[in-house]
């Protein structure tokens, strides 16, 4: 969980908005979380429940983002989004968008240097935007399962990563929407099980 973090919180319009700028056939998504830890775990639920559902490679990283850094950067993307829990100070199921810039001055979160270590690595093999989604905890005690605003927030970001696919596959070369649409799978990644 990243800690201490000012941003706006998104709305579900502006969350859609933000990702249908943001996201691109290069794009790859990292989720960081403990499920051990109430709401902590909200990026690993989200994680696997995208990785069936897009077409872009979705990495459960758990507490150990900086073990993925290798496969993220064999992608070659032009954008990683991290996904996890962030302490912003706003309202439990919040989802806020923070830049890379800010999660490189934190200290060691919950996960340990892991996240800093991940962007430090991530920078020196292959330069790209990073961005991180993160959803304001409402609890993180050990044996809590996911709170309801949490849960909220996981099932809107899906939707917002849903309908962003449907926009990117579905044009006028697609009338079909994007439905004969393949999804690689790369080792590591969820959805290949």
């Amino acid at each position: 969980m990243a800690d201490g973090l000012q941003s706006d919180v998104l709305t579900q319009d502006d969350l859609q908005q933000r990702l249908g700028q943001l996201l691109s056939t290069r794009t790859v998504i990292v989720c960081v979380g403990s499920e051990l830890h109430g709401d902590d775990g909200v990026g690993v639920a989200i994680g696997r429940q995208l990785a069936d559902q897009v077409p872009w490679p979705v990495f459960e990283a758990s507490l150990a983002p900086e073990s993925f850094v290798v496969k993220v950067a064999d992608c070659q993307p032009d954008l990683v989004i991290l996904i996890d829990a962030a302490d912003v100070g706003a309202p439990p199921g919040a989802v806020v968008l923070i830049d890379a810039d800010a999660l490189a001055d934190l200290s060691p979160s919950t996960h340990g240097p892991g996240l800093k270590m991940f962007l430090e690595a991530l920078r020196l093999m292959h330069a790209c935007r990073v961005v991180m989604l993160g959803i304001q905890p409402e609890r993180t005690t050990t044996g809590e399962p996911l709170s309801a605003a949490a849960a909220d927030a996981a099932q809107r970001i899906v939707e917002a990563f849903q309908l962003a696919c449907q926009h990117q596959t579905a044009g006028p070369s697609d009338p079909g929407g994007g439905q004969g649409q393949s999804h690689n799978v790369v080792p590591g990644r969820l959805g290949g099980r």
